[in-house]
């Protein structure tokens, strides 16, 4: 992870966001590496080197642990981003299996 950023702390390799978690502008500010949403579901933000911006969402699923794509900001929005997590955290907390749920915001089948 480059630099540390004022208002942040590191948390297992994720820089993680203090004080309500990432804003539209934290989004665009956002430096190379993950950034974590801080809101329980799971969600971060993954910027690349080139700038490209993803949101992936980390679940357990039958005691596995997986990462689902939600797609590309700013296609898919923070607020978007956290809904679709949202759902997806309570379908895999209901015992449901999001491989194939349809449950992302893409519509892409997960897994």
């Amino acid at each position: 992870m480059l630099g540390e950023e004022k208002g942040e702390a590191k948390g297992g390799g994720l820089t993680v966001a203090k004080g309500g978690g990432l804003t539209v502008a934290k989004v665009k500010a956002a430096k190379p590496g993950k950034h974590h949403d801080g809101g329980g579901t799971g969600l971060f933000l993954r910027v690349d080197p080139n700038g490209g911006r993803f949101w992936i969402q980390r679940v357990t699923i039958h005691g596995r642990r997986r990462e689902i794509g939600l797609g590309g900001f700013p296609v898919v929005g923070l607020a978007d981003a956290r809904k679709a997590a949202l759902v997806n955290k309570q379908l895999a907390y209901a015992g449901g299996d999001l491989r194939g749920s349809g449950g992302t915001v893409s519509g892409r089948k997960a897994g």
